[in-house]
Parts: C-alpha cells; structure tokens; sequence
C-alpha cells in the first residue's frame, strides 16, 4: 500500500526524504502529489471544511493508500464520519487515550500528582469574570482562561481589570475552562518525546514564540537556537519532568510522538500540557535529522508502534544540533506592500515555505507562508521574558499598547538591545526637515512624549 500524510501545511513533510506518497493538506500548493483544501484566493482556516476535504480524498484512495495523520484527533474525527477508512489509518492510539490525553483539566489533574504545575481551578464560562477570578486568586491580578481543546494559543485568553468580560473573548457560558494565574516574566518550552516499548527519546527543547501583547495567545513559531542558552539546571529539570511523564504515558501503552509544554519562571520548571500529536516545529527537528541522515521523526513514530527498536543510538537523537528557528506570516492589515518585498530579500532567512500562497492571487487574511532562519529570531532577556526580533522581519507593524510604568521599561530594552532600521521613507522625511548630519554613527537618540530618552542602535 502506498502512504499518504494528512496535516495542515504541506511544508510539515518538507524534509521526509520520500518517506509519503502524496500528501491531504489545508495549506498547499495542489502540485504533483498534493492536494488542498484552501483556495488561492482565501487562507481562513476552517476546520468542518478540511475533515469534509480529507474525507473527499480519502475515499477516492482507498483502495490504494494508507494514512497517516499529524494529529491524532483529526483521525477519530474522519474515523466517526467515515467508518470504513478506519483500517488504513496508521499510527494512532486508543481513542479513550487521546481523548482524556487532549484534555487540559484532566491532564493537569493527573500530572500535578507527579511534577509541579501552576495553581488552576476550572471554573464555567459564564464565571471567568476578574471579579470572580481574583476571589479564586486574591494574591493575583492577571488570569490564563484556556479552552480545553484549543491548540496554538488560539482557545487562551488573558483577563484582567481591563478586560475582564466574557463575551468579549467569545467564552460559552456552561463550557468548563482551565484557568490559572498568568505566570508573568516567563516563557514558554516545548518538547518532543517520542515513546516506544523499549526506550523514550527526549528531542532537543525550542522556545515557543508567542505574540506579545495578543489575547487571544498566538503561537508564530519556534526557536531552537536560544534555547541553547537555558541554564543546564533549568534543562535537567526539563528532562526529570518528561521522563516522569514518558514513564505514565508508556504504562498506558501510549506509543509515538507527543509535545510536551512548559513554563520557566524564575527557575521554577512548571508543565501546562501534553499535545499528543507532531509539533508545530517537528519539520525543522526533521531537517536536522535528515542532514545527519537518519531516519525522519514520522519513520521513528512508526517503529514505536510496531513496539520495534528505533535503530538509532537514543543519545544520538537527544544530542542532535538543531541550529533553527521558524516563523509564520499572517495577515496583518497594516502590512505595507514593501514589507513582502524586503522580506523575500532578508539575508537572515535561509528558507522560505509558501504552502500554496500566491501574493498576486490572495486576498491578505488568515496565514500567508513561514520561514527557517539559521539564527535566533527572540533573545531571552533578564526578566525571563523573550524579546521578538521585530528587524528580522523588516516592517511588519506591531502594535504594542503603553499603558503602564513596565511597558515603557520594555520598549527601552527592546530598542536598546534590537536596535532601530531607518527605511527609505524615512530618510526622505528627514530630509525634508533637514536631514541626518554626516558623520561616523551607529546610533540614534530616540524621544519620546513622556520625555523618554532612548539612545538606540542602528
């Protein structure tokens, strides 16, 4: 039988080396051996259209074709609407498994028995109000109200004395949420672990790069490179809790890939959830396994269900150098039409994927493309939080909102360890108003309406 992936992005098999003979994707290009649900001209993810898409082209291929899913929930979704796929489905767990497995309450719940995870409480929709929050927390002022079944940030909302009505982050009155105190300078660490009958495989760790600012949380991509820096203590306390986790999650036979994320803060390494499916940055652990030639983390998956060895040296795997970050485009509105321009001629960016995107023929919504970068695109600064760098992507407009004595602290760190980029436009407006003095400079003298001085790099 021939072996077709289903996914969201096409570019997620990029570096399989022919493991997939065709692929059932949202976001592609419809070429060769791919098909795709997303037209040209709109990139709006709609989950009910691509389960109807998959089960389309799953039929059409049944009698040739195996499949192979990226996340395993969408397989019991297909499997519920179109029971007789449910033989060619490959490499997935029980049902009851992944269920309770994609549950954040419940695997709060059991986890906190084994490592440290934040204070939370679930609470019903119609009660996620501050006022009701901060008589659960009375020490806090910041909530985390999380869906139980959201992925990439999406279903996470932040509450506090500014925003602290329900209806305005779309909340269903009698759902049950997840919600925790919001664990301020921190940031976000997944991992993948792959789980055999022999063995556990810990791959090496990425920051999570979420937008700042945005509520709802919005996941734009990973990076392998600064996670290097994390201290070997913060590292070895990572590797403790995702063992004691693997060791549960093998007793329950579970077998394959799952992501496991964490929270640091101030040095404390706290779990939030297990995704049990590929990550978001599988495909860049995918490319460092191919340029060591070794086998794919979806040829890997599929040697811990046969309960086979996985062949390869475990600290060959939990060593690999991972020497990427990525990055996902979305539409933003305030988006210049140079920005496309400037960005397609970064030199910092190794790799492009486009996943179907034509500029000319799209209309601007939803996600555009991602990239590779060879370097770091957040740093962690002393506060335990990432800085973004905003230059690495030209001139996307980010708004950022300074309300408080803090916000303004950020800006003047972001712009002293980043630095400023005077584009074209710019340098006509100055000169309109008398321009730059020649001379030997690396650096601006930026002020701003509270008197703010800001001596920023160019």
């Amino acid at each position: 039988m021939l072996l077709m992936w289903i996914g969201k992005y096409q570019s997620d098999i990029s570096y399989t080396n022919y493991y997939f003979d065709g692929s059932i994707t949202y976001y592609g290009d419809g070429l060769g051996k791919n098909v795709c649900c997303c037209s040209q001209y709109s990139r709006n993810y709609n989950k009910k259209n691509f389960v109807d898409f998959i089960i389309e082209n799953i039929r059409k291929r049944l009698k040739k074709y195996n499949f192979v899913f990226y996340n395993q929930s969408y397989a019991y979704e297909v499997i519920n609407l179109y029971p007789e796929c449910k033989d060619h489905i490959k490499n997935i767990n029980s049902r009851e498994l992944i269920n309770w497995l994609s549950n954040k309450t419940l695997v709060r719940l059991w986890v906190k028995n084994i490592i440290n995870v934040p204070p939370f409480c679930a609470v019903p929709g119609n009660e996620c109000t501050y006022f009701n929050l901060k008589s659960l927390f009375p020490c806090e002022n910041k909530f985390v109200v999380q869906d139980n079944f959201s992925s990439g940030g999406l279903g996470s909302f932040i509450i506090d004395n500014d925003h602290n009505s329900t209806s305005s982050i779309m909340l269903k009155p009698y759902d049950i949420y997840l919600v925790s105190p919001l664990l301020e300078n921190s940031f976000s660490i997944n991992l993948h672990m792959l789980i055999g009958k022999y063995d556990q495989v810990l791959f090496p760790p990425s920051i999570q790069v979420i937008e700042p600012n945005k509520s709802p949380f919005i996941f734009r991509g990973s990076d392998f490179i600064e996670a290097k820096k994390i201290p070997t203590n913060i590292i070895n306390r990572l590797h403790y809790c995702a063992r004691k986790i693997g060791e549960k999650l093998a007793s329950m036979a579970f077998r394959g890939m799952c992501g496991l994320d964490f929270v640091i803060q101030n040095d404390e390494v706290y779990f939030l959830e297990i995704n049990p499916r590929f990550q978001g940055s599988s495909f860049l652990l995918n490319r460092a396994l191919l340029e060591k030639n070794l086998p794919s983390l979806y040829e890997l998956n599929e040697r811990a269900f046969c309960n086979e060895y996985f062949q390869v040296q475990t600290k060959m795997l939990e060593d690999l150098n991972v020497n990427y970050s990525y990055y996902k485009i979305k539409c933003n509105n305030a988006m210049p039409e140079q920005f496309f321009g400037d960005l397609f001629n970064c030199p910092d960016i190794d790799t492009y994927f486009m996943d179907g995107f034509i500029l000319e023929k799209t209309q601007l919504s939803g996600y555009m493309f991602r990239f590779i970068s060879k370097r770091n695109i957040i740093s962690l600064n002393p506060n335990n939080q990432i800085n973004i760098y905003q230059n690495l992507l030209i001139n996307e407009i980010i708004k950022l909102p300074i309300i408080s004595k803090a916000d303004w602290t950020n800006l003047k760190t972001a712009l002293m360890i980043q630095g400023i980029k005077i584009d074209a436009s710019a340098m006509i407006a100055l000169k309109n108003i008398g321009g730059i003095q020649e001379g030997t400079f690396d650096a601006i003298d930026i002020r701003f309406s509270n008197n703010l001085l800001i001596n920023c790099p160019l």
